[in-house]
């Protein structure tokens, strides 16, 4: 999220750029349930139906009307109900009015698991904030047509690289699909490359700016994308991990 707004830190977004945001997850999601196989946005919907199999906009049974499409889309991140009845945030704290359930939610753990709700609830309490980072999810992470794989590492700079490398891979699968990417993009190159020289050193990702044309360098992620798991750092503490359950990134917006 703070990556596709221009900012380094999430505190720091305005609330201008976060409507400039949601417009983009918007777009991207319209685009790509509406795409015909064999072109970019069609593997961007591969992305977002491994993410998110119970949304109206990935579902196979969707419409394919834009309008429709849109408006469902927008629904996910209207602000919530400043008079209704709150709830904590189940991410990260903060009052909201507004309920998830599986139909909105990233799948947590495996495609054998379903999302479950506590007995007698309607749903998981979610802030708006905590909305359009789940569902900028993609965008920040490792992304394959199956799975979303995250980093966290206790220096914020390094989870600032690696999620502007994946922005700049998804806006290049978006526009190209996965055979677009270059031959040498890979999940180490992107958790590692931080601090790469500019000279032929060490280099991460794959996706590097002069990768993309300018018009299409746009992308979202919640700033650092981070999921618990395990793996390596080259010379730093950093987990490497697909996404499994509410993860402690998003209680960190």
């Amino acid at each position: 999220m703070a990556t596709l707004a221009g900012r380094e830190r999430v505190e720091d977004v305005t609330d201008e750029q976060l409507e400039g945001v949601i417009k983009r997850i918007v777009d991207d999601a319209v685009e790509s349930a509406t795409a015909s196989p064999g072109i970019g946005a069609y593997d961007w919907w591969k992305i977002l139906f491994a993410l998110y199999p119970n949304s109206k906009l990935t579902h196979n049974k969707r419409s394919k009307d834009r309008a429709v499409l849109s408006r469902e889309a927008n629904q996910l991140f209207l602000p919530d109900d400043a008079e209704g009845p709150g709830r904590a945030c189940t991410f990260c704290g903060q009052r909201c009015t507004t309920l998830w359930s599986k139909m909105t939610l990233p799948l947590f753990d495996s495609n054998r698991s379903l999302n479950t709700l506590p007995p007698g609830t309607a749903g998981w309490p979610v802030c708006r904030g905590c909305r359009v980072a789940l569902w900028a999810l993609p965008y920040g992470a490792w992304v394959t047509a199956g799975s979303a794989t995250v980093l966290m590492c206790d220096n914020p700079q390094v989870e600032r690289y690696f999620t502007s490398q994946n922005v700049r891979c998804a806006a290049r699968i978006r526009q190209t699909g996965f055979k677009g990417l270059p031959t040498e993009a890979g999940l180490e190159r992107s958790a590692t490359g931080y601090g790469a020289s500019e000279d032929g050193g060490r280099r991460g990702g794959g996706c590097r700016p002069g990768d993309l044309p300018r018009a299409g360098a746009a992308g979202s992620s919640a700033e650092g994308a981070t999921s618990a798991g395990q793996g390596p750092g080259e010379g730093l503490t950093a987990q490497v991990g697909e996404v499994a359950g509410p993860s402690p990134w998003w209680s960190r917006l």
